[in-house]
């Protein structure tokens, strides 16, 4: 969503701000979100750490983000 919303000229810092406000709306969080995608990726296969975080990055994550959820995960397990 915020690459397209960049593309379209949008400032990244607006394109967050806008994602923040519909997640909150639906009761989710960026990092939520995250996590999902963290699951769905571990599920197919047995990626690494790198590996997630490319996938991530690539899906227009921030980096801090995906550490932070990262992060989360490793405590969890």
């Amino acid at each position: 969503l915020i690459g397209g919303l960049r593309q379209r000229g949008i400032r990244e810092s607006e394109a967050n701000a806008a994602i923040d406000r519909a997640l909150e709306e639906i009761g989710l969080s960026i990092d939520d979100v995250a996590r999902s995608f963290v699951e769905r990726i571990a599920r197919r296969k047995s990626p690494t750490t790198g590996e997630i975080e490319a996938k991530l990055y690539r899906r227009g994550f921030s980096r801090d983000v995906i550490r932070r959820v990262l992060s989360s995960e490793s405590e969890t397990e």
